[in-house]
C-alpha cells in the first residue's frame, strides 16, 4: 500500500539526478543510460504501490536501477553485436593537434581490429572484458551480474585480457611507445584476412 504523499512525481523529483548519475557511471553510452533511465522510472512507477516501508524507499529505487542495468546488459550478451567495416576516417588537423587525432585515429582502426577478435575468445572471457573494458563496470558489478565470485571475476579479466593481447599481437602488429601505447599497426593479411 502507498504511503500517503509518495508519488511517482516525488520520488523522480528526489532521485533523478542520482538515478543519472548511478546509471551513467555504469553504462558508457548515454543513450542507452537515459533510456535506462526512463525503463527504472516506469518500472518504479508499475510497483510503487508494493512499497511497504517508505523508510526503505531509496534502497528500493536503486536495487530497481541496479536491477534494470543487470538485465541491459544480460541482454547484450544474448545479442551479436554488428560492427562497423571500418572506423570513420579522421579529420585533417594542424599543430601540436595533429599528433593527438593521429592517436586517436590509430586508436579507432585498432579497435575495429579488436572487436571481431572478441567473439574468439572463450564466452566467460568475452563476456567479463565486454562488461569492464568495454561496458564500464567495475569488476565487483561485474561479477555480481554474472553471478560469479570478485575473484573469480578478476581471473577471467585477467586471462581474457590475456588471450585478446596475443590474438591481437597474432593479428595486428602494433607498435608501441616507451609507455605501452599504440603509435601504429600492421594488419597481417595472412592471418587475418
Amino acid at each position: 500500500m502507498r504511503e500517503p504523499g509518495l508519488t511517482p512525481e516525488k520520488v523522480w523529483v528526489d532521485f533523478g539526478d542520482a538515478l543519472r548519475t548511478f546509471v551513467g557511471r555504469r553504462v558508457a553510452d548515454p543513450h542507452q543510460a537515459e533510456d535506462l533511465v526512463s525503463e527504472i522510472v516506469v518500472r518504479v512507477h508499475r510497483h510503487l504501490d508494493t512499497l511497504d516501508d517508505q523508510d526503505r524507499l531509496t534502497a528500493w529505487v536503486f536495487r530497481i536501477a541496479r536491477n534494470v542495468i543487470k538485465d541491459h546488459y544480460k541482454a547484450m550478451g544474448r545479442r551479436r553485436v554488428v560492427l562497423d567495416a571500418a572506423p570513420e576516417p579522421p579529420e585533417p588537423a594542424a599543430g601540436a593537434d595533429a599528433w593527438v587525432d593521429d592517436q586517436e585515429a590509430i586508436l579507432r582502426e585498432l579497435a575495429v581490429c579488436l572487436r571481431p577478435l572478441l567473439t574468439e575468445l572463450p564466452d566467460d572471457y568475452r563476456r567479463a572484458v565486454e562488461l569492464t573494458d568495454l561496458g564500464g563496470l567495475t569488476q565487483a558489478e561485474a561479477a555480481e551480474l554474472e553471478h560469479v565470485s570478485l575473484s573469480g571475476m578478476k581471473s577471467r579479466v585477467q586471462r581474457g585480457r590475456r588471450q585478446l593481447a596475443g590474438l591481437l599481437r597474432d593479428c595486428c602488429t602494433p607498435t608501441l611507445d616507451s609507455r605501452g601505447v599504440p603509435v601504429d599497426f600492421r594488419p597481417r593479411p595472412d592471418i587475418c584476412g
